[in-house]
């Protein structure tokens, strides 16, 4: 799988490398939300810098959009940071925004310095 989950103290930051597809991110989300520690979340960094190619099913993103509207009854307050701005990346993002609005706020950065400086303002600032 090239997606490897690491638990921070209030996040969890998802690197995804190489090639990846809706379905390994599927079984990032089920990882993520079916762990005890899910509850204090407050960020979610998904890091695809080191992603070359994803793959976007159309089926799978309608799944993780109802996986993350269910998740959010549980914990409304996190924030997302997306974390790569090739044009694979932006497809995947435009992708899941044409199925719903993600229940959280979220924002594609470059870097992932850049992702934790925005996870650490206040909430509310974009």
């Amino acid at each position: 799988m090239s997606c490897r989950v690491v638990w921070e103290p209030t996040g969890v930051n998802r690197v995804f490398a190489d090639r990846t597809d809706c379905g390994e991110f599927l079984v990032s989300l089920r990882e993520v939300y079916g762990d005890r520690r899910f509850d204090c979340v407050r960020y979610v960094i998904n890091d695809f810098s080191a992603c070359t190619d994803l793959s976007v099913d159309m089926e799978v993103i309608r799944e993780m959009a109802a996986m993350d509207s269910a998740a959010s009854h549980s914990n409304p307050h996190i924030r997302i940071a997306i974390v790569g701005v090739s044009e694979l990346i932006q497809a995947g993002i435009a992708a899941y925004a044409g199925v719903a609005l993600s229940p959280y706020p979220v924002k594609l950065v470059a870097t992932l310095d850049e992702a934790r400086r925005w996870l650490n303002e206040p909430a509310g600032r974009a």
